[in-house]
């Protein structure tokens, strides 16, 4: 979360951590339900990224 850009990183986590719905998070911040849905998917294909490179990378090591 912290290598997310801020403004993507405070929607996904009004989103999926405080369970806000999105016309509400789009009322918070002033923001159409359409981009409200483009950064989210950014956040999350972001975090997939990280968690890809960083969590699931196999280090050649037997588990």
């Amino acid at each position: 979360m912290n290598r997310l850009p801020p403004g993507t990183a405070r929607v996904f986590m009004m989103r999926e951590m405080l369970g806000l719905e999105t016309d509400e998070i789009c009322a918070e911040l002033s923001m159409s339900s359409n981009n409200c849905w483009v950064v989210l998917h950014r956040a999350r294909m972001g975090l997939r990224l990280c968690l890809d490179q960083r969590w699931f990378a196999t280090t050649g090591q037997a588990a």
